[in-house]
């Protein structure tokens, strides 16, 4: 890569970010966690305004992934939980190898060839027929609307069972990759009516909010926190790439309503389950040590403060133990070459079934700073294959395929799905990882293909029909 080819704000992304970095991990280590903290979140903010002014708009690619990355850094660097303990100096440099090599890929000028051949090649057709894009999202709508329908009659419906692990256990194999497309419908649905608005009827406006309702009941049915924010993040950064001027208002209330969602869709699981599950000790404050073998070494897991709200110690853990998690086993694991990485591919595929081949969980390998917090951030897969060179591999892919869906092979939806990623990418657990994704694109990919086909055949009867009626 030629930095001269660089401009001086993407440049300077590169420079404060890795900058600020290393001093932060200078205080870290002289025991100033607070001012160390501080560093990273101001960064985070700085990155994010910088690269709003490369970009024009703040969801851009760059601007999610080093604003989130820095701000979950510099949040778990303060230590609220008790579990945790100071990291090893290559947690730090999986970190930063991460950020640098993730902006390599995404400013990578070695794809402009590519536009060319996409722009030639893309279903114009398909985007710009008002029809084919109704009837799309109504066949994902129904796709979805039977699948769950036959899950709950043959599954424990969460929202009505008592079990609180009854979520864990809904759906039928094969069945649920259909119901999971219920996240594409408000997404398509927003960019369906700003590409259309002028030529929607009334009739149409009231299919598209009912097919939105009931779509949207379904993650409240199956207490799925994690299609919730699929479906209001995508539509979120869709709305966003259409409508740039107005992200400022955009932003806010997707996140507002987010964080409702996320609260109340508590899965029955009250503030002492979490007191008790994710060891906060804040209910009933007993001086009981935790993971005493992993963490109480030479007095390192001093806490800087203490939280004593349950609910926001619970969200501190989701947004910040995964690196403490993915900390305890650095230099630890040994490399699996690929196939952590492809574990969701072989259970999403159903190769398991038909290979017979027992393939065990990645993460039941590793080792946890608490036995009930099994995610990690999205460095983990990667370096449980190939360790540092694992992680810089991926990342630069990831930029690369920012890059791809943003500039190159412009599908909303698509980059929406990339965005996704890159926001959560501090917290990876399975549900959200790529498959999921890959899923939705080949779902989308073949329904277009198909309906782009028939629309062909039935203009080439009709033209057909007028040519031989004028002989």
């Amino acid at each position: 890569m030629n930095l001269t080819i660089l401009t001086n704000n993407k440049l300077n992304t590169f420079l404060i970010g890795t900058f600020a970095f290393v001093v932060s991990v200078m205080f870290y280590y002289a025991g100033h966690n607070i001012v160390s903290s501080l560093i990273l979140i101001i960064t985070s903010f700085i990155l994010v305004y910088i690269n709003k002014k490369e970009y024009g708009y703040y969801t851009n690619p760059v601007s999610i992934f080093s604003g989130i990355w820095f701000l979950t850094i510099g949040l778990s660097t303060l230590r609220f939980h008790s579990v945790q303990a100071e990291w090893k100096i290559m947690t730090w440099i999986c970190i930063l190898v991460a950020f640098i090599f993730f902006l390599l890929g995404y400013y990578s000028k070695k794809l402009n060839f590519l536009k060319t051949f996409f722009q030639k090649n893309q279903n114009n057709n398909f985007d710009n027929n008002k029809k084919a894009n109704l009837i799309l999202i109504t066949i994902v709508f129904f796709s979805s609307l039977i699948a769950v329908t036959i899950e709950c009659f043959f599954c424990d419906i969460p929202l009505f069972s008592k079990d609180i692990y009854s979520y864990m256990n809904f759906g039928i194999f094969g069945i649920r990759y259909f119901g999971v497309l219920c996240a594409l419908v408000l997404p398509l649905s927003c960019i369906y009516i700003s590409k259309f608005k002028k030529e929607i009827s009334k009739k149409e406006y009231i299919f598209l909010i009912i097919m939105n309702i009931i779509m949207f009941f379904i993650p409240f049915l199956i207490l799925s926190r994690g299609l919730i924010l699929t479906t209001l993040f995508c539509a979120m950064f869709c709305l966003c790439s259409m409508y740039k001027k107005k992200e400022l208002i955009i932003i806010p209330i997707i996140l507002l309503i987010a964080i409702f969602l996320w609260i109340t869709v508590g899965r029955f699981k009250d503030d002492a389950y979490l007191d008790k599950a994710f060891q906060m000790n804040i209910l009933e404050q007993k001086e009981e040590q935790y993971n005493e073998n992993l963490y109480n070494q030479n007095n390192k897991n001093k806490q800087s403060f203490a939280i004593k709200n349950v609910k926001l110690m619970g969200t501190y853990v989701y947004a910040c133990l995964n690196y403490d998690n993915f900390d305890l086993n650095v230099n630890e694991v040994k490399y699996t070459y690929g196939k952590s990485s492809l574990y969701p591919i072989y259970i999403i595929t159903g190769l398991k079934f038909i290979t017979h081949k027992k393939m065990n969980d990645p993460v039941d390998k590793l080792r946890r700073v608490m036995y009930t917090y099994n995610t990690y951030s999205i460095m983990f897969l990667p370096y449980m294959d190939f360790g540092i060179f694992g992680i810089a591999v991926f990342m630069f892919i990831m930029g690369v395929l920012s890059l791809f869906f943003e500039t190159i092979y412009k599908d909303l939806l698509f980059s929406a799905f990339v965005k996704y990623c890159l926001l959560f990418s501090f917290f990876m657990p399975l549900f959200i990882y790529t498959p999921t994704f890959l899923l939705y694109m080949l779902f989308l990919i073949i329904v277009k293909k198909i309906l782009l086909f028939i629309m062909d055949k039935f203009s080439k009867q009709d033209k057909n029909f007028y040519e031989n009626f004028n002989e």
